[in-house]
């Protein structure tokens, strides 16, 4: 049988807090950037979009002088 004394048991939970709040903040972090990404796709997507309806709207313009 092993026996452990107070203090290695004090250290090991320490060290295990330690590594919980190093795993929250880390999931925390990583959140962030995941949320920044999805943030960043939409605002690519609706810049693109924009740039589509313009492109529509100078052809429509176009066909619209011609036609008149």
């Amino acid at each position: 049988m092993f026996s452990y004394s107070l203090g290695q048991r004090l250290v090991e939970h320490i060290i295990a807090d330690i590594s919980w709040i190093m795993v929250g903040n880390y999931m925390k972090k990583k959140k962030k950037v995941m949320l920044d990404e999805k943030i960043c796709k939409v605002f690519k997507g609706e810049k693109k979009r924009k740039k589509e309806k313009e492109k529509k709207r100078k052809v429509f313009l176009c066909v619209l002088k011609i036609l008149c």
